[in-house]
């Protein structure tokens, strides 16, 4: 998204605008879908003739459903050896990308962990500002705390060190959040003590810092580290696509303080056919045009359960490893999926950073 208006005020109700959006881009795709309209027809809302004389109390805010994405530059990359051929290879896996992603309007986000943000200093190259710079979102990746070894003093010093390396590179009013940080301990509070504003990417990595009370069942510790670590939490796509502000971690009741809980993962892109992520990390699964089939499915169903009085998010994992030409058909097919659901007015593309500033801006009007 490279202009984006925060909040849509629109006079049609929330299941009317959903079909219509639908509707809108099974036309463009040429599909014969079958949508279901009776829903939109019993709610359907007519607008006054005379706009002037709407009581603007009564007026209906609709805020829009953004689709993300996220890259990671892991923590545990080695740029020692061969250090500057390695790094400039994430370079141009990027650039590839971007180049991509700006032909059909899409917005990248790339965070970093302290490899990479060092090899950026190490070798004179600022890239993650050229990332920010060319219109995509930047960010810090926090790959910290899954061990669940370490105190909370321990966990906040390691994320003011990654917040701290990221800042030098694209500045500090730019590198307001952090992807990971999933951990036994109140990453909420650490965030924010940090200096971080939002947390994306949560796995059941995060759940280990909530009562058994508030997790899904059968997710105790020893489950969540053998099964469930990397599952997308919240595990029910209705609460997933809502971000919302967290205090602590003692229950996943909305807040006025504390983090912006941005989560909205839909999992990584070369996965979505198989469905199984242990199967794919184990044997390997290649980016399919079947997996985009696979996703505009799922964002439709998303769309389907967004409550447009609040912000709505899905957001894509797509690594560099798979930024590469053997990819660029099917990357150009997501692409331009994509940008047929955004022309159809069903998603908008965003940063990570820009999906947080449409939820202050959401509550500020609460």
């Amino acid at each position: 998204m490279k202009q984006r208006q925060s909040i849509y005020i629109l006079m049609a109700a929330a299941a009317a605008i959903i079909v219509a959006g639908i509707i809108a881009y099974t036309a463009i795709v040429g599909t014969n879908q079958t949508i279901n309209t009776q829903k939109a027809e019993d709610n359907e809302v007519t607008q006054e003739s005379d706009d002037s004389q709407i009581d603007k109390d009564e007026v209906e805010v609709e805020y829009p459903f953004f689709i993300t994405t996220m890259t990671h530059m892991e923590g545990n990359w080695d740029f020692t050896i061969d250090s500057e051929d390695r790094f400039l290879d994430q370079i141009d896996k990027l650039e590839f990308a971007m180049d991509i992603a700006d032909e059909y309007d899409a917005t990248l986000t790339i965070e970093t962990e302290e490899p990479f943000a060092r090899a950026n200093a190490k070798w004179d190259y600022n890239f993650m500002a050229e990332i920010f710079e060319r219109g995509h979102g930047v960010g810090s990746h926090c790959d910290r705390g899954g061990s669940g070894n370490g105190t909370y003093d321990e966990l906040v010093e390691e994320l003011k060190l990654i917040k701290s390396l990221v800042d030098d590179l694209v500045g500090e009013k730019n590198n307001l959040g952090c992807s990971g940080a999933g951990s036994s301990i109140d990453w909420a509070q650490a965030l924010v003590e940090a200096g971080f504003k939002y947390v994306d990417g949560l796995v059941g990595f995060h759940m280990l810092a909530f009562p058994l009370s508030e997790r899904p069942d059968g997710w105790d510790d020893l489950a969540i580290y053998n099964e469930f670590y990397h599952d997308n939490v919240p595990v029910e796509m209705e609460d997933r696509i809502h971000p919302l502000r967290l205090e602590n971690t003692l229950d996943w009741d909305e807040d006025d303080t504390g983090i912006v809980v941005s989560s909205g993962q839909l999992g990584r892109l070369s996965f979505f056919s198989e469905g199984d992520r242990t199967e794919c990390m184990e044997s390997g699964c290649d980016l399919e045009a079947d997996d985009v089939d696979k996703t505009v499915a799922q964002v439709i169903e998303a769309v389907e359960l967004h409550d447009t009085s609040r912000i709505g998010k899905l957001t894509f994992y797509i690594p560099t490893s798979e930024m590469i030409e053997e990819n660029e058909v099917v990357l150009r097919y997501f692409f331009s999926e994509m940008q047929k659901l955004e022309e159809a007015g069903m998603v908008e593309w965003a940063s990570q950073v820009e999906v947080y500033e449409a939820f202050v801006d959401w509550e500020k009007a609460q």
